[in-house]
């Protein structure tokens, strides 16, 4: 696809060519947003799972806050690289002239830093005032130029450092209740004492073992799984999210000289990464 992309560009104007390497990175952008989006499911979803076996938990309120709050940054991350796309395909555009309100939920969001909130805030001002009539280039300078700085901590400060790290803790929660609970259910079933149910998910239990050791086996194993794919898809996550920010500092740094056909197979290079990295995220939480 890349090989296309840059044959298809040589037979263009450097202009032209870089035009559509800024339109396709943005396109690659705004696929990767949406596998953000979804991402934020999994805050609630863990505290679900792990409601239904921790009586302890009063509700998963906090935790439906934030997956809230993270919808709502990643959705202005996307309308932002929508609209820089469609400015750079020369495409029509709207923009959602509500989206400055994102900053209330964005706001509840645990631990979240006000310079995070900030800078969703001023991304959704910034397209809220765009001018669609506007030439495409006026546009593309405004997006990168006025808002690449705020789309960038959106990405690094908040998604990347913030909220994957409240993933990583909200699942490691999960894990230690979930096996904390099994290891009660195991020892009502007769399987031996101390040993760390995560063993009985490499190690078969006799065929002579009761039905109903076989079958908390399986359910806590299954768990287990879905928990193990859970940490590695924030990996993912996390390297996506490098790859966006890695294609906000070229265009902000290139802002003046979007011509340059070397930026164009640097863009190319890191949609190619960030496509594989999306992949993996959407293939975790299919």
């Amino acid at each position: 696809m890349r090989i296309a992309q840059l044959a298809f560009c040589a037979a263009l104007t450097a202009g032209c060519t870089n035009l559509e390497a800024v339109r396709s990175i943005s396109t690659d952008l705004t696929l990767a947003s949406e596998s953000w989006e979804t991402t934020s499911d999994e805050l609630y979803n863990s505290c679900r799972r792990e409601y239904r076996l921790n009586h302890q938990i009063a509700d998963c309120e906090a935790d439906k806050a934030n997956a809230l709050g993270l919808a709502d940054a990643t959705e202005v991350l996307r309308i932002y690289f929508e609209t820089l796309a469609a400015a750079a395909g020369g495409d029509a555009f709207t923009v959602d002239a509500g989206l400055a309100d994102v900053t209330v939920s964005v706001s509840r969001i645990s631990g979240v830093d006000p310079a995070q909130v900030d800078a969703v805030g001023g991304l959704a001002r910034l397209l809220a005032d765009i001018v669609l009539d506007a030439k495409r280039e006026k546009v593309m300078r405004e997006l990168i130029e006025d808002g690449g700085a705020n789309a960038q901590l959106v990405v690094d400060s908040l998604l990347k450092d913030h909220i994957a790290a409240l993933m990583r803790t909200r699942l490691q929660t999960e894990r230690v209740q979930a096996i904390n609970f099994y290891d009660d259910k195991f020892a009502n079933a007769d399987l031996p004492a101390g040993v760390n149910p995560q063993d009985y998910c490499r190690d078969r239990l006799p065929r002579n073992a009761p039905a109903l050791q076989f079958l908390l086996v399986e359910e806590f194993c299954r768990h287990d799984a879905l928990l193990t794919e859970r940490e590695g898809a924030i990996a993912d996550y996390e390297a996506s999210l490098n790859e966006a920010s890695r294609a906000l500092t070229e265009l902000q740094s290139n802002s003046a000289r979007l011509s340059n056909a070397v930026l164009a197979e640097r863009l190319f290079a890191i949609g190619a990464d960030l496509r594989s990295s999306v992949r993996n995220v959407e293939a975790a939480f299919d």
